[in-house]
């Protein structure tokens, strides 16, 4: 998947498209190379995020903070949250594995597993 095909709203708001009404995870191959966009702009979506560095860099930013994720590196990103990713200049191909998912796809909304430990997480705005 490239950069250019991702949809983010003028609220910046992410349209996670391979997520469907019964199907709450998606994974994403993200591949830059030479020539392509290589920006993901600020954007935040409802999904919870896992991303892991295949090749190159990517630098990830939050809320006035950039990690700079190198192979074999991952990263969680938390619901609503704003972020963005920039693959710099100086790496000339870069690829990651993006994990997006429902908070419902760990656990039922309501049961115990989910009032136990997913809600501490999804409602702690810093994690």
């Amino acid at each position: 998947m490239l950069l250019e095909d991702l949809i983010i709203t003028d609220t910046s708001k992410e349209n996670v498209f391979e997520l469907q009404e019964n199907y709450p995870c998606c994974s994403r191959d993200m591949v830059i190379t030479a020539g392509n966009s290589r920006v993901v702009p600020w954007h935040w979506h409802e999904e919870l995020e896992i991303l892991y560095v295949r090749e190159g860099e990517i630098d990830y930013w939050t809320a006035g903070n950039c990690i700079r994720l190198r192979k074999s590196d991952g990263i969680f990103i938390n619901t609503n949250v704003m972020h963005q990713v920039i693959f710099p200049q100086e790496m000339e191909d870069a690829r990651s594995q993006v994990f997006m998912f429902r908070p419902e796809f760990l656990a039922e909304e309501g049961s115990l597993l989910h009032k136990k430990y997913i809600c501490p997480v999804l409602y702690d705005h810093k994690f």
